[in-house]
């Protein structure tokens, strides 16, 4: 990969704008799940056929999206990601912030640190496999 540094967080970028888009998904879906309250639930139930079928879209769209994200299949997902900074690591040079670290810029974290880093998240990740596996 040429530019690991740049490519990678270009990659990243675009992980963060799908996964702020489902997330926006579903905040119109527990907005129009507000309105079926009591004192509200008449206006609901006026426009529910339509209502219905926004929230069985929008729960779609969400599990849609969040199984692209966790799929390893899939080209642009969080494990592939972490997969590639895991071998990157060295170009990345990531840092972290520390309010102790007696530099003026962030803390550097050590290739190895880092690796480890992401081995933990990518276990993380395999820990919830039935739960991503069920999504799909």
């Amino acid at each position: 990969m040429k530019n690991p540094k740049t490519r990678l967080r270009e990659y990243l970028d675009r992980l963060i704008r799908r996964f702020l888009n489902t997330k926006s998904l579903h905040l119109e879906l527990k907005r129009i799940s507000g309105w079926q309250i009591p004192g509200k639930i008449e206006v609901f139930n006026l426009g529910s056929y339509f209502f219905e079928l926004a929230k069985y879209s929008l729960w779609r769209t969400i599990l849609v999206e969040m199984a692209m994200i966790l799929s390893p299949k899939e080209q642009v997902s969080l494990i592939d990601w972490l997969k590639k900074a895991r071998e990157h690591a060295p170009s990345l040079a990531p840092t972290r912030y520390n309010p102790s670290y007696s530099g003026v810029k962030r803390e550097p974290i050590k290739p190895k640190e880092y690796r480890a880093l992401i081995d933990r998240h990518i276990n993380r990740l395999d820990a919830q496999r039935d739960v991503i596996h069920r999504i799909k």
